[in-house]
């Protein structure tokens, strides 16, 4: 099977975003991530039904189980990797030339909505989860959260794709 990029454009422009985001991060302020970070502390706050205190230039942090969610908890990676991938099958998969200059925007639209979604479970799991219970107990707390991240993101991503690739192929004569 050959594959027929019919606008690399869309892949260019997103690779020099995804790049540029990249490098930013680093220097970037708690402030740039508040728009990821909030709705996924607020969720939790309303899920578990506590109190979730934001600490300016810090994060939001769950006092009765002694979690911060900063800028390390972001999902802005996630964020990220799923543009990449959205632009690269929407790329591949739209024909019509109209719907392929759209393509950067639902991607940005798409992922953030994914991200939320994925992080909020992320989070959640990783509190939820029993700690000391004989399935997890002897695994290092930072090993299991990190494998939490891993194992949830990667779902999310799988399913996504299969989802979107699933809703463009039904719709082939149409996009």
């Amino acid at each position: 099977m050959k594959l027929q990029i019919k606008s690399p454009v869309n892949i260019l422009i997103a690779g020099l975003i995804f790049v540029g985001c990249k490098i930013y991060f680093p220097s970037a302020e708690l402030n740039f991530f508040k728009l990821l970070i909030w709705p996924v502390a607020w969720t939790i706050g309303v899920v578990l039904g506590l109190p979730i205190q934001y600490v300016p230039e810090i994060g939001y942090f769950l006092y009765d189980y002694n979690i911060l969610i900063d800028k390390s908890c972001s999902g802005y990676n996630f964020f990220l990797l799923s543009f990449m991938i959205f632009v690269i099958t929407l790329t591949l998969k739209i024909k019509n030339k109209v719907l392929l200059i759209s393509i950067i925007p639902i991607s940005i639209f798409l992922s953030y909505f994914l991200t939320l979604l994925a992080n909020t479970s992320r989070i959640l799991i990783s509190i939820l989860l029993p700690r000391s219970s004989v399935l997890f107990g002897w695994i290092p707390s930072q090993v299991l959260h990190e494998s939490i991240g891993v194992f949830c993101f990667l779902c999310f991503l799988i399913i996504a794709t299969l989802v979107l690739e699933k809703f463009l192929s039904g719709s082939q004569t149409h996009v």
